[in-house]
């Protein structure tokens, strides 16, 4: 299988224009995008109204993609995409079936800009917890920013993790002591792109 991710796109149109040529050429099973995919476009009178205006247009342009594009919404995005297109669906919370696989998502970051998608991380923690039975070995799992000081990593069948790294590790144990620290990668030079969290 082979997902196109990418995150932290801000509503930049160049950059969904390349996402969205990148998809075409490239032809791959599913795009995950995870997080922060609204900017703040001037001449509206609230952060809501701007974005609203943002998210339509990102529904426009990602619906030209004719894979499946599952998102999440990241700490800077004050509002939902809120797609009626089919193929453009939201997982934070929730386990979307993927042909074998399938993906879960979590939308929520620590606190950071005072956005509605910012929890503390004991919060998280237990938001986690319960997304434990969701995630088996067939789960792709898209995060905008998973806990960064945690530190538990468990083995497949073990007891339920209490952090995303953790869920991670419980889904593909490879993963597991990787930094959730995401570093920027120009994608378009990469033949490959990696799963991280």
């Amino acid at each position: 299988m082979r997902i196109l991710a990418s995150a932290d796109l801000h509503g930049f149109w160049d950059v969904y224009d390349w996402l969205v040529g990148l998809a075409g050429s490239h032809k791959p099973d599913g795009v995950v995008l995870a997080g922060d995919l609204l900017g703040f476009p001037d001449g509206y009178d609230t952060v809501e109204e701007a974005q609203a205006a943002d998210a339509q247009e990102a529904v426009t342009r990602l619906s030209t993609i004719t894979c499946p594009v599952f998102y999440v919404m990241g700490n800077d995005d004050w509002v939902d995409l809120d797609s009626s297109v089919p193929n453009i669906q939201a997982v934070h919370g929730r386990r979307v079936s993927f042909g074998d696989f399938n993906v879960v998502g979590y939308q929520h970051t620590m606190p950071f800009m005072g956005g509605i998608n910012e929890k503390p991380e004991h919060e998280m923690e237990k938001d986690l917890e319960g997304l434990r039975d969701l995630v088996d070995h067939n789960s792709v799992i898209g995060t905008s920013a998973p806990p960064q000081t945690a530190t538990t990593h468990l083995p497949p069948g073990s007891a339920a993790p209490s952090s995303c790294s953790s869920l991670c590790s419980a889904r593909s144990p490879e993963y597991s002591g990787r930094s959730s620290r995401r570093t920027p990668r120009a994608l378009p030079s990469r033949s490959r792109l990696e799963c991280t969290h």
